[in-house]
C-alpha cells in the first residue's frame, strides 16, 4: 500500500490482517503474525512491536510497505536492507556507478600502493581523491610523494564496499519478493511449510541455503516488479521479478529447490494477479499445486476451498470446495 505509514494506517492494516488470518482456524483473535518469523502479536498489547517494513528499502525509493515484528524490521535494516538499498540506488540511477555508492571504501591503491582515502566523482564529472595525512603511516606518504614526482600515470583502483556484500543483496532480492507475495495474498502465502527454508534464508541473511533462488535476468534500466508462476521441466514454481533479477521459491510440494534444477532461458512466466480473500485457498495452476498454506489452526490443516487456473484461458478460474 502506499498510504503513508503512521500508528493509525499500521494498526488499521494489523487489524485487516488479523481478520484475514481468523479465517485459517481458531486462536487467531485479535492476532497478527509477523510474516517472517511467525511470531503472533496481540493488536492492542504489541502495537508498538509491529512495523512498516518497506517491500523494496525506503532508502532506495521503495514505498509499498506492509506489516513485520520490529526485531525483523531492525534486523533486516541493518543486513539485506542496507546493502540491497545501496545496490538499487546505483541500478535505478542512469548515470550511476560505484562511485555513487553511499557506503565509500575505507582505502584506495595508486599505482600498487595501498592507503587509506577516499574517491569521489565531483558535479563536474572529475574523480576526486583524498587521502588523509593523519591516518596513513610516514611511509606510504612518503612512498606516493616519489610516486607523483617519478610517474606521469596514475593507476587508481578501489573495491566498492557494496560489491563486498553480495550475499545480502541477494537475500535482499528475497526478502523483497517473499513479501510481495505475502502482500497479494496474505496467509495464504506465508503459513505454508514449504516456505521454511526460505524464511531461514531471510532471517539469518543466507542465500546459500536451498530456498529461494536469484537468477539474473540481463535486463538494464527495468522497473518492473510483479509476482508470477514460471515452468520449468514440466514443474511451476511461485516466482517474483524485481528489476533485473527473477527470484524463484520452493515448490509447495518438494519444499527446496533441487540444486540440480537450471532455470533455462527463455523463461515462460505467467504473471498472476491475486487478492487477499476472507478465506484461505489452494491455488492450482495446471492441476499442480502452487500454494498449499497447511500450518490452519484446523483439521485437516489445509483450506476447504481451492483455486484452479488454466494456462490456456488464464483470465478464467474455478473455485471448488473440498468434500468432508
Amino acid at each position: 500500500m502506499y498510504k503513508k505509514s503512521t500508528k493509525s494506517s499500521r494498526l488499521q492494516l494489523a487489524k485487516y490482517l488479523s481478520r484475514h488470518l481468523c479465517t485459517f482456524g481458531s486462536g487467531f483473535d485479535n492476532k497478527f503474525i509477523c510474516p517472517t518469523c511467525l511470531k503472533s502479536l496481540d493488536l492492542e498489547l504489541d502495537q508498538n512491536t509491529f512495523t512498516a517494513g518497506h517491500i523494496l528499502p525506503q532508502a532506495s525509493g521503495g514505498k509499498e510497505w506492509t506489516l513485520l515484528c520490529k526485531a525483523c524490521n531492525s534486523h533486516f535494516g541493518e543486513k539485506q536492507d542496507k546493502w540491497f538499498g545501496e545496490y538499487l540506488n546505483i541500478l535505478n540511477n542512469p548515470k550511476g556507478t560505484f562511485l555513487h555508492a553511499k557506503t565509500k571504501s575505507k582505502y584506495i591503491t595508486l599505482n600498487q600502493i595501498t592507503v587509506c582515502g577516499s574517491i569521489n566523482e565531483s558535479e563536474d564529472g572529475l574523480i576526486d581523491i583524498f587521502i588523509p595525512i593523519n591516518t596513513n603511516s610516514p611511509y606510504k606518504i612518503t612512498a606516493l610523494n616519489n610516486v607523483l614526482d617519478l610517474e606521469d600515470n596514475l593507476e587508481v583502483g578501489f573495491q566498492p564496499e557494496v560489491l563486498k556484500h553480495d550475499n545480502e543483496i541477494e537475500v535482499g532480492y528475497i526478502t523483497a519478493a517473499y513479501l510481495m507475495w505475502f502482500h497479494n495474498i496474505g496467509y495464504n502465502w506465508v503459513l505454508q511449510s514449504s516456505l521454511d527454508i526460505v524464511r531461514q534464508q531471510i532471517l539469518e541473511c543466507n542465500c546459500h541455503l536451498d530456498g529461494a533462488r536469484v537468477i539474473d535476468l540481463d535486463l538494464e534500466n527495468s522497473h518492473y516488479t510483479e509476482i508470477g508462476l514460471i515452468t520449468q521441466l514440466d514443474e511451476i514454481y511461485p516466482c517474483c521479478i524485481i528489476f533485473d533479477k527473477l527470484i524463484v521459491f520452493p515448490s509447495p510440494l518438494y519444499k527446496v529447490l533441487p540444486k540440480n534444477l537450471i532455470f533455462k532461458k527463455p523463461f515462460e512466466i505467467k504473471f498472476m494477479n491475486f487478492a487477499i480473500l476472507n478465506l484461505p485457498y489452494l491455488i492450482f495452476y495446471d492441476n499442480c499445486p502452487v500454494i498449499i498454506p497447511d500450518r490452519l489452526n484446523k483439521f485437516p490443516p489445509t483450506p476447504d476451498y481451492a483455486l484452479y487456473l488454466k494456462s490456456e484461458a488464464p483470465n478464467k478460474y474455478i473455485w471448488l470446495k473440498r468434500e468432508s
